[in-house]
């Protein structure tokens, strides 16, 4: 077997970002290539740099997708059998050890749906709140503010000719640990592969006072309580 080392050019005299590359040549006269990086050390700027892109994409993605969902579900909705609420919250994170638990302000944004003939809510809302311990980027249990995706079912508790109380249940998933194998190349997992993420069960209440082209409520699950409004269509 005959084999080539190469040496990938350095950016400059402090750069460490290096890789040794072997060329080796089968009797069979296939090739095969892999990358060792025993001496891989990228540089941390540019690393922090691409960590932070991927974490503000993966967030900005994740309520694009949230808002075009409410959006299409809002206009099939619209009927004279009930109203459409959109609404966004924020508030204070549950306390905890200051070293385990996310510091980040919570928010929500969300869709309830009033109905007028049975008294029933229902909804979905995506929130910021709790904690993910992030085992990627190389990381070792990062404290991360985590992502709760809900559903709301409840009923209307008090109605007048102008507004309206309605109560409803949160009950969804919240991310909480997020891990892979390191990568030597800056992505973030091996290979550029998904993460292993694990999930717990989120749970709590909404109660929301609202009237013609107005709501305002109270939003309160085991990570948070936030205080929510939104626009009544």
């Amino acid at each position: 077997m005959l084999a080539r080392q190469w040496r990938l050019p350095s950016a400059s005299a402090h750069d460490s970002c290096t890789a040794n590359l072997w060329w080796a040549r089968t009797s069979a006269g296939s090739f095969s290539y892999w990358m060792n990086f025993r001496s891989y050390d990228y540089c941390s700027s540019v690393t922090e740099i691409i960590k932070m892109i991927f974490y503000i994409g993966n967030k900005m993605k994740k309520a694009l997708c949230v808002l075009t969902l409410l959006t299409l579900t809002a206009s099939a909705n619209a009927t004279n059998d009930g109203e459409n609420v959109i609404y966004a919250g924020t508030g204070s994170a549950k306390s905890g050890s200051a070293t385990a638990t996310s510091s980040k302000n919570p928010f929500t944004i969300g869709y309830l749906r009033l109905s007028n003939s049975r008294d029933v809510v229902w909804g979905v809302d995506i929130s910021g709140e709790g904690t993910l311990l992030d085992s990627t980027w190389g990381q070792n249990k990062a404290v991360k503010q985590a992502t709760s995706y809900n559903l709301l079912i409840g009923k209307n508790v008090g109605k007048s000719e102008t507004s309206r109380f309605d109560l409803a249940f949160v009950a969804g998933i919240r991310e909480k640990t997020s891990s892979c194998p390191s990568s030597y190349l800056g992505y973030q997992c091996y290979a550029d592969s998904k993460p292993n993420t694990t999930n717990a069960f989120n749970y709590g209440a909404a109660l929301t006072w609202s009237t013609k082209g107005f709501m305002l409520g109270v939003r309160a699950t085991g990570e948070s309580t936030q205080a929510i409004a939104g626009i009544r269509f």
